[in-house]
């Protein structure tokens, strides 16, 4: 007797574990692919892109003809309050481990962490090396931009990020690499920023229609945690290619009249840290190849087109870091980690006002191949 009885309880906690314990259907699921955070005057707004596989009467997955992402808005004290209202509208079961991209507006300030990221810090679904940008007027516009075709919008975001630092036009941000920057003394973070640029087409009846595309035109620079100015796209190609985190160096080249637009590939990157003359030299040693030599190929003389461009990018480059560390901050080329691995002893001493070593520093530049 005790025997059957044990059998029927066994049975019945298996039957309860497996309808209680069953994963969640991702068809059941709402996949968020995109988040926006802005600014209000009250706290913040959270957008929130969707993708809708829907198709309007069609049959497939993703009708080209029709926008393939809907969207909802939260608004609170808060990210987190503004989160929840999000999910409170969609209902169901909300995941955010699909999303590609935190899109921020500029008058978020990142050093207000609880606030603006205590949410995402907390639970375990969101993606830690998920791409960070800015967008130009707030991130609900650009969000709400529909993308029509054979593609999920929110992997726009991600193609135009990875094309442009590709050709040395775009610094890669990632969620984590802003969480740290927050972290440190100064604040300071470089974040690509993404616009739409209208154009005019003409249909076959000739009438006007609009059609909006999505851009990167520069890089917005932020100490603080606060924005405080723009740099051009390829400015953020040099950051990148400085701090290593990216591999491409653009730039333009005149020879003989002729004006030709390059981009070498980082080979190498060697930073050091030495005090001379009662002065702190960070210097950065780049070793690049030409990325499409067939182009210079075509000129009178190679070598000599080569070296131009060596000088130009060298010149260049030199004074975006001078720029940079001297009227912004000079741990957005991280000289603090620097400073720290040849002079630790010096960079306790001055940890917590490490600007009185910056005062002393000077950036050092050399390229070659």
């Amino acid at each position: 007797m005790k025997r059957y009885v044990f059998f029927i309880m066994t049975a019945l906690l298996g039957i309860i574990y497996f309808f209680s314990g069953s994963p969640t259907e991702i068809s059941d699921r709402t996949m968020i692919q995109a988040i926006g955070i802005d600014k209000t005057n009250t706290g913040y707004s959270v957008t929130m892109q969707i993708f809708s596989p829907e198709g309007g009467g069609n049959d497939t997955a993703v009708d080209a003809s029709l926008p393939n992402v809907s969207i909802v808005n939260g608004k609170g004290n808060t990210v987190y309050e503004a989160v929840k209202e999000c999910y409170t509208e969609l209902g169901g079961n909300v995941f955010i481990g699909q999303n590609q991209i935190f899109l921020f507006g500029k008058d978020i300030d990142f050093s207000k962490k609880d606030e603006v990221f205590g949410y995402f810090l907390s639970t375990s679904e969101a993606f830690m090396n998920v791409d960070c940008a800015i967008a130009e007027n707030t991130a609900e516009e650009i969000l709400k931009i529909p993308i029509s075709g054979n593609a999920v919008s929110s992997e726009i975001f991600s193609q135009m990020i990875d094309t442009a630092a590709d050709n040395g036009r775009c610094i890669k941000t990632s969620f984590i690499d802003l969480i740290e920057a927050m972290e440190s003394q100064s604040k300071a973070i470089i974040m690509p920023v993404i616009s739409k640029a209208e154009e005019s087409k003409s249909d076959s009846s000739e009438e006007t229609l609009e059609s909006v595309k999505l851009q990167i035109d520069n890089g917005a620079v932020f100490t603080d945690g606060k924005y405080v100015c723009e740099i051009t796209y390829e400015q953020m190609g040099d950051a990148a290619a400085l701090i290593g985190k990216g591999n491409y160096i653009f730039t333009d080249v005149s020879y003989r009249g002729i004006t030709y637009s390059k981009t070498f590939k980082v080979t190498d990157r060697e930073v050091t840290a030495k005090i001379e003359n009662n002065e702190l030299l960070i210097c950065f040693d780049l070793r690049v190849d030409i990325k499409d030599e067939k182009i210079f190929a075509n000129a009178l003389n190679n070598d000599e087109v080569s070296k131009k461009a060596l000088e130009e990018i060298g010149s260049k480059v030199q004074s975006f870091a001078n720029e940079i560390s001297q009227k912004r901050s000079a741990e957005l080329l991280n000289s603090d980690d620097y400073i720290k691995r040849f002079y630790p002893e010096l960079y306790k001493k001055y940890k917590d006002n490490l600007d009185v070593l910056y005062d002393k520093a000077r950036v050092i530049v050399n390229i070659d191949e």
